[in-house]
């Protein structure tokens, strides 16, 4: 089983063939823990690279260790790096560098992976369908980008997309169409609502069907509303603290720079209704503040006109005089101020008519809101009456005082009367209060 003594002429390891052994092998300063490096035929060295029980290092901080498997730490100082390439052309094809303090950079060219996953799986990058990025999480995905030559497109599958911010829309593209393509869903909240800076119109055929929800308010740039924006059935904001949310300001449509909110058509639409809601209550604005409110009353504008006799003058004056006129709250109003409701707030009473009382002529059709415009009209009807009443007052005055002339001057000519009697009772007639 065992040769004491082997005696051949030639020994070869590997191709590489003796005919005689060293005598011995010397070290040439080499040391632990470093690995040793050949530095003559029979020499041996230290190598930059050094082993303990953690692993085989080499730089300052730089080891491979048999840690989780097999593990390669790089670094200590500078900006620690790996290259790759497949040729000799160039210093690298690919780099993988630490190019700051909590950095890594790869430069050199593209890298492809099936899918990146962000903190954990549930957060996952890759290639969505025809080339897109979709971005999945553990609730849905997103798909993002041009998945053909015409479009650039967004795909969920939640059903809608909601933005906590404004959303801008550059250049000349509307959105007039978006209300027929079955988006049911997208709901902007806190910010300042859905701003519109480009230069064309932005058209959305119905916000309800679109189902758009603005808290605190749609902003005009310039032009009549958003340099056009046009809703053919309505814009909900809502108040402050409602269900449905709505700004600390309580909810308002603002246009800024002399901008004008205006109808699509001459005498279409209303501000406010009297209507009921589901909730039971008036449809009606409390405040309306303004330097001018103008009546349209040029007279190519209107139709029918028949001018007043004394009869409509009388019936007028009639009007007014029946009118009940009284001191008054709304009830919606508080006489004390309260946290709660500081609009309402009023501490004295309003006066005017109850319109109960007034004629149909100066109310909307069908209610007891009242013509402001057809107001002045009937007042100053009943003031033409008076006026006209009082003409006719003042020229039987004349006619009177011209008979008292008369017979005062037959009076004084037949010595019946002195001037000093006629002084003496003119002077007692202005001294009395007429009844």
């Amino acid at each position: 089983d065992r040769w004491n003594y082997l005696y051949v002429n030639h020994i070869c390891l590997s191709g590489v063939c003796k005919t005689s052994w060293p005598n011995s092998v010397t070290s040439s300063g080499g040391s632990s823990p470093h690995i040793p490096l050949w530095t003559g035929s029979t020499t041996l060295g230290n190598s930059i690279l050094t082993q303990d029980s953690t692993g085989v290092h080499w730089g300052t901080a730089s080891y491979l260790s048999t840690d989780q498997g097999g593990s390669i730490e790089l670094g200590g100082t500078g900006t620690p790096f790996i290259d790759f390439k497949n040729d000799t052309s160039s210093d690298y094809d690919m780099r993988i560098i630490l190019s700051g303090n909590d950095l890594l950079t790869i430069t050199g060219g593209d890298t492809r992976v099936s899918a990146l996953q962000l903190g954990n799986s549930n957060t996952r990058l890759f290639k969505g369908a025809n080339n897109s990025l979709q971005v999945q999480t553990n609730s849905g995905y997103i798909q993002i980008g041009p998945q053909n030559s015409s479009w650039s497109q967004f795909y969920t599958d939640r059903p809608a997309y909601y933005f906590n911010k404004r959303i801008y829309i550059a250049g000349n593209e509307t959105a007039d169409n978006w209300t027929d393509r079955n988006h049911t869903g997208c709901r902007m909240d806190p910010d300042d609502g859905w701003k519109h800076d480009g230069s064309s119109e932005t058209i959305l055929s119905t916000l309800n069907a679109f189902n758009a929800y603005v808290t605190n308010g749609f902003h005009a740039a310039h032009g009549y509303f958003w340099d056009g924006l046009k809703v053919n059935h309505g814009i909900q904001v809502y108040p402050a603290n409602s269900p449905n949310g709505g700004s600390s300001w309580g909810g308002a449509i603002v246009v800024y720079n002399s901008g004008n909110i205006t109808p699509s058509t001459d005498g279409s639409g209303s501000v406010g209704w009297y209507g009921y809601n589901d909730a039971g209550r008036r449809k009606m604005w409390y405040y309306m503040t303004a330097y001018n409110t103008y009546f349209p009353s040029d007279r190519t504008l209107k139709k029918d006109i028949t001018d007043l006799d004394d009869q409509d003058l009388d019936w007028a004056l009639n009007a007014v005089r029946k009118a009940e006129l009284a001191f008054w709250w709304y009830k919606v109003e508080h006489r004390t101020p309260t946290k709660e409701d500081a609009m309402h707030y009023r501490p004295v009473p309003h006066i005017g008519a109850i319109a109960q009382s007034l004629p149909d002529v100066v109310k909307a059709p069908g209610s007891n809101l009242l013509s402001m415009g057809d107001m002045i009209g009937l007042n100053m009807t009943a003031i033409r009456a008076v006026d006209r009443n009082t003409q006719r007052l003042q020229a039987k005055v004349r006619n009177l005082q011209a008979k008292v002339d008369y017979l005062t001057r037959i009076l004084v000519s037949r010595g019946l009367i002195t001037q000093d009697q006629i002084e003496e009772m003119n002077q007692l007639v202005d001294s009395q209060t007429i009844r």
